[in-house]
């Protein structure tokens, strides 16, 4: 209990302040006790505030990585879960019992244009340009039972045509420089890479397959590669696609 006299601070079973003697009543006591809820109640507002926002924040963080891991596919999973294997044996990912590696394609397709020494491919098929292949591949390749890269192919980037998915215009890279945030340029970007190819060193390579109309009304095709590294841009190139015959 605070004496209203001198402020000493009083037990509460007090009659008398034991500074200087004044006497002490419930009317004191009242007052203090009202006086210290007007001080503990905006800290505990504020703490109930403070809580709130951090939860807040938990439940965002959450989301966020529950909408990543559910937005990627299978084929980006096997992927990625055979890259972690690339610089170690072979062998380790053969004994890998969430992804079967096999020796030979079921399409003949795979077989004749693509390079590989092992594969796990999808059990869904589209045409390209009237051949069969899977919507999806992906591929590991070794030398000396030590694995070199890992390439994911999307097939459904070339379902409509082999040019790829259709931009807007030519997409040009050149405001980017070596060390941006590779989730900038690929914003800039803005289409499904037609490959995706891990290579050791967390050197990441992705090839878009696209076309788009030009002023003069013709269709352009073009392959654009970028290369990125821990995440960030490292250089792009692009290539002109011209039709068959020419």
């Amino acid at each position: 209990m605070i004496c209203p006299k001198c402020k000493t601070n009083n037990a509460i079973e007090e009659r008398y302040c034991i500074n200087c003697g004044y006497p002490l009543s419930n009317e004191n006591a009242a007052e203090d006790e009202a006086a210290a809820s007007m001080w503990l109640k905006p800290n505990s507002k504020k703490t109930a505030l403070i809580g709130l926002a951090l939860v807040a924040v938990i439940i965002i963080l959450l989301v966020i990585f529950l909408v990543v891991q559910f937005s990627k596919s299978e084929s980006e999973e096997i992927a990625e879960l055979l890259a972690d294997g690339v610089g170690h044996k072979t062998s380790q990912l053969l004994k890998l019992e969430d992804v079967s590696l096999e020796e030979k394609s079921t399409y003949s397709g795979v077989t004749d244009y693509i390079k590989f020494s092992y594969l796990n491919e999808s059990s869904d098929e589209i045409k390209v340009d009237g051949v069969k292949m899977p919507e999806w591949l992906v591929t590991v390749f070794e030398e000396e039972d030590v694995v070199t890269s890992v390439i994911l192919y999307d097939f459904t980037v070339m379902e409509n045509t082999y040019k790829g998915l259709k931009a807007d215009g030519e997409i040009k890279l050149s405001s980017y420089s070596e060390g941006d945030s590779f989730s900038k340029v690929e914003k800039a970007v803005d289409l499904d890479p037609y490959t995706t190819e891990y290579n050791d060193d967390d050197v990441i390579i992705y090839t878009y397959k696209y076309y788009y109309i030009d002023s003069a009304d013709n269709e352009q095709a073009r392959t654009l590669v970028v290369q990125t590294k821990d995440g960030k841009y490292v250089s792009s190139t692009t290539t002109t696609v011209f039709p068959a015959g020419f």
